[in-house]
């Protein structure tokens, strides 16, 4: 209906080198999570693949040169605020990143067959305040499921439990739906 709505968005991006370089720019390879992305992880800390970064590696940052990542979410709207409307959003996020080859240093980064294996996904609760001419947003997400196994799954134990205890991320944007 006009006032609930259902967005699908996809993104499907590889970037290769050519010449007689061996990889392309770190400013036009892309990166997973964040505000724009897979919203239960922070900006450039998904991937990539199945890699699975430890806490004494200084690298804080990760970037690929494939990309696949899908969303759905359903927007619908809950009160007025003066003049302007509050909308809340239900979301369900999915991708992951890859290189086109394995990175020494990041084992399971390389873009396979398998590759459905490490999609990861995440949920969440949106609001939005919409002023017409521009959309402040506030999303708080969850992992449901890692690009990498945790006790022989996937599947994350109990997300939502996990989210009420406050194992959530916070994406605020500004100006844009998604």
């Amino acid at each position: 209906t006009k006032q609930n709505v259902i967005a699908i968005r996809t993104y499907i991006g590889v970037g290769y080198p050519y010449g007689n370089s061996q990889q392309i720019p770190a400013q036009k390879q892309f990166f997973a999570g964040g505000t724009n992305g897979l919203r239960a992880w922070t900006a450039f800390s998904l991937g990539p693949g199945s890699y699975k970064t430890n806490i004494d590696n200084s690298i804080n940052y990760f970037l690929g040169n494939i990309k696949l990542e899908s969303s759905i979410e359903y927007r619908f709207p809950l009160f007025n605020m003066g003049s302007k409307k509050m909308k809340g959003a239900l979301f369900l996020d999915a991708g992951n990143i890859w290189n086109m080859q394995e990175i020494p240093e990041q084992h399971g980064s390389k873009f396979e067959k398998d590759f459905l294996s490490e999609i990861a996904m995440g949920v969440g609760l949106g609001f939005r305040y919409d002023m017409s001419f521009l959309i402040l947003r506030v999303d708080l997400s969850t992992p449901i499921r890692m690009p990498y196994p945790i006790n022989n799954t996937n599947w994350v134990e109990n997300p939502f439990n996990k989210a009420l205890n406050g194992d959530i991320t916070i994406n605020i944007g500004i100006g844009y739906p998604f």
